[in-house]
């Protein structure tokens, strides 16, 4: 017989078993259909966490599933299993929104401040299929906040098919976890720091025309998202398969491919984040603008593939990103992306950059890009190039490595420096390293240079990387160290007698050779015709244009450049051709005495040397004018008295004799036999 000693211990070790037993240790399986249960709604009321809720047959449901305070997990007895949104599905209500139509699963927690409690559901072999069957009409993309008793409730719909609310709400999406058929305003909605991780094996299909909002997903106020399903062949009506805004974060892992979108992915506010990592594909899609379209402030980070979409509007074949700082690209493969525009523009068949936005290339690859088009659009818009990347108004692209190769456009086939033509800051193109080859202008007439670099002409701005306020214009800065295929960079020329007026890429600066660093551009339309008239009048006679820049050099003393234009109609040898170099201050106007260097001539090849001038704080703008060439000097004179005479010695005219000017001749009388 046991003492009671030894009983009491007995019991003493169970109660410490159960003690230590962790939470949810005695969950158990619940099978729905169920007896015990009405409605699915009211197994997952009545479930806790750790339970699993198989559904063993296709449902269609009324009411919402709320997962509140638990962490569960509703699963499919096999892969064909469907939950069906009935026609009439039941509104609901809560403090914040009053009445509103409910999503199909909404996760929420009941203190999200102050309390260690998450809530979390995971989906696995379910099919959610939301019947392209809204509760309402007007359904709304943001968290109604209308007050118990409105008019009209049914108005007020969030009506996703799955949605998590707060910070400590998740939904995970696993194998075989699928969403059919979205009708209300999204497929899945996060917002106030909510997550949600769509594993490798779930997706969204179905009939997206009835879908209200503008995306499948929605991601917002700092929710998070991971993303490494696949979402393939959508006819989406022109909406987003992803949006991420107001400082929230996609992991992208997965696979978009073969839809027609507006943007596989759209981002939107500062604090917003995407990855796209390495092995992630965004291919094959026809889309609007910008296959990753990211506005007004978030980063991006680059390391996967956009290949292979076609854009219905002007730009953005594989990104358009605008008015934000913080692109980085390291190892990403972007390659042929196609814009597809048959009138004027066509631009950024990789990147197109807009608008004050910064992007980093720091490897991978861009190629095989298209932006079809014409360059020359409307004289406030600027002009539109650049097969791999088009450089933007206020823009900086800065490239220190990869490859940009085998792109085409009508002009700057590889990179194209552009911007409006308005007094704000203009493109700039810096091109510490990496290679750029290859690449190719489809715009022949026009764009006689710029294969792999061009850089564009401005009515109003001059090229300036050391700006101040709004001065600074289209340039591009290309280290010695780099390499690019072409070595002939496309400088637009600007018509002196009309702002608004490009003449075309009929100009090159060579970069054979680099014996330092170099940045180039254009100048505006006022200092060529300000520098043209300074010519005019201190070198009377050279009035006919053929061409302006901007240079400047990172050597430490004088340096010179190589300019090519075509040969005249009438041929060189019927020119005579100066330059004008003028330093610019840090407002980027003309200061100082100008140089009037004689550029020698080498078949089109036009080498010019520039003399450092302290006041040169923004570069020197260049103007290269002619005069046609007169010919030989013919002198005619006439002498009174009788005999001979001669030119004395110390009377001769000098070497040059420009347009205007005279000489005295002293004449003297014959002496000793001459």
């Amino acid at each position: 017989m046991k003492s009671k000693y030894s009983i009491l211990i007995a019991v003493a070790v169970i109660l410490l078993m159960l003690a230590v037993l962790p939470a949810g240790a005695d969950a158990e399986e619940i099978n729905f259909p169920n007896v015990d249960y009405s409605t699915l709604a009211d197994a997952v009321r009545a479930s806790k966490t750790g339970d699993v809720i198989t559904i063993t047959q296709d449902i269609t449901i009324y009411d919402r599933l709320y997962i509140v305070d638990k962490n569960i997990t509703i699963q499919g007895a096999n892969q064909g299993i469907t939950i069906t949104r009935g026609q009439d599905f039941n509104m609901t209500r809560d403090n914040q929104r009053g009445y509103f139509n409910p999503g199909m699963l909404e996760v929420a927690v009941s203190n999200p401040i102050g309390s260690a409690v998450t809530s979390k559901v995971t989906l696995k072999n379910i099919t959610f299929d939301d019947a392209s069957n809204p509760d309402a009409a007007n359904h709304t993309n943001s968290t109604p906040t209308y007050a118990d008793g409105d008019s009209n409730p049914g108005q007020h719909v969030y009506d996703s098919v799955l949605s998590a609310y707060d910070t400590k709400a998740s939904i995970v999406m696993g194998q075989g976890a699928r969403i059919t058929n979205p009708g209300g305003s999204t497929a899945i909605v996060l917002t106030n720091g909510a997550n949600c991780v769509m594993e490798d094996g779930s997706t969204i299909d179905g009939n997206i025309n009835s879908l209200r909002g503008g995306s499948l997903i929605r991601v917002e106020n700092n929710a998070n998202l991971t993303f490494n399903a696949t979402i393939k062949d959508l006819n989406t009506g022109g909406k987003n398969i992803i949006y991420a805004g107001s400082g929230s974060s996609i992991k992208f892992y997965g696979n978009i491919s073969n839809c027609n979108l507006s943007h596989a992915i759209q981002l939107g506010g500062a604090g917003t984040t995407l990855t796209l990592q390495e092995n992630s594909k965004i291919s094959g899609n026809d889309i609007a603008i910008g296959a990753v379209y990211v506005r007004d402030g978030p980063h991006v980070d680059v390391y996967g593939e956009v290949s292979n979409n076609t854009c219905r509007g002007d730009n953005g074949g594989g990104f358009y990103i605008y008015n934000s700082s913080g692109a980085l690209f390291s190892s990403g493969n972007v390659s042929n992306n196609t814009v597809n525009h048959s009138g004027n523009g066509g631009g950024g068949g990789g990147f197109f950059i807009n608008q004050d936005s910064t992007v980093i290339m720091h490897g991978g690859l861009i190629s095989g890009n298209h932006a079809l088009g014409n360059f020359k659009y409307a004289s406030n818009n600027g002009d539109y190039g650049g097969g791999g990347v088009s450089v933007g108004r206020g823009c900086k692209f800065t490239m220190n490595g990869g490859t940009i190769s085998n792109n085409d456009a009508s002009v700057g086939g590889g990179v194209f420096v552009n911007g409006r033509a308005t007094d704000i800051l203009g493109g700039r193109f810096i091109f510490n390293g990496g290679t750029i080859t290859g690449n190719a202008v489809t715009d022949s007439t026009n764009a006689t240079y710029g294969k792999d670099l061009a850089v564009a002409a401005t009515a109003y701005n001059t090229s300036s990387e050391n700006k101040v306020g709004s001065h600074g214009g289209h340039s591009i800065f290309i280290s010695k160290n780099a390499v690019v295929g072409d070595k002939l960079i496309g400088v637009a020329i600007r018509d002196p007698l009309n702002a608004n007026n490009n003449i075309g890429y009929h100009q090159a600066v060579s970069v054979e050779n680099l014996q330092s660093s170099m940045l180039f551009g254009t100048l505006n339309a006022t200092q060529t015709t300000y520098l043209s008239s300074k010519m005019g009048t201190e070198r009377p006679g050279y009035t006919e244009y053929i061409g302006s820049l901007w240079v400047d050099s990172k050597s430490a003393g004088s340096f010179n450049f190589t300019t090519t234009i075509p040969e005249p109609a009438g041929g060189w040898g019927s020119y005579d051709i100066l330059a004008i170099v003028s330093p610019l201050n840090s407002t980027s106007e003309p200061v100082g005495t100008p140089q009037y260097p004689v550029p020698s001539r080498t078949s089109d090849d036009l080498q010019i040397n520039v003399t450092k001038d302290a006041a040169a704080v923004n570069g020197y703008a260049v103007v290269i004018v002619a005069r046609a060439d007169p010919g030989p000097l013919d002198l005619t004179y006439s002498h009174e008295g009788n005999g001979e005479f001669y030119f004395s010695d110390l009377s001769l005219p000098p070497a040059t004799l420009n347009l205007g000017e005279s000489i005295d001749l002293d004449v003297k009388p014959a002496r000793d036999g001459k």
